[in-house]
């Protein structure tokens, strides 16, 4: 069962990549509003699937022991 944001481990296949400036906004927002986005993560392939910038910047600012108190899935169970 996952505890903190570092056993989400990124999909080595993530793309995406954010400018400074894009990720000082995700900062900034992530800041005034928290995540309104959610993140996603896969559990068959053990692998994060949305949500790699707001992990990262979530991890700059609050630490990598940062817990997760949320979790929804299709059954409704964290597996």
């Amino acid at each position: 069962m996952m505890e903190t944001l570092n056993d989400l481990k990124p999909w080595t296949r993530n793309p995406r990549i954010i400018s400074p400036e894009a990720r000082e906004g995700l900062n900034k927002s992530l800041t005034e509003f928290g995540d309104l986005s959610g993140i996603v993560f896969n559990t068959q392939i053990k692998a994060l699937v949305s949500g790699h910038q707001r992990i990262e910047a979530l991890i700059k600012q609050y630490g990598d022991q940062l817990q997760i108190v949320n979790a929804d899935t299709p059954t409704g169970k964290l597996s």
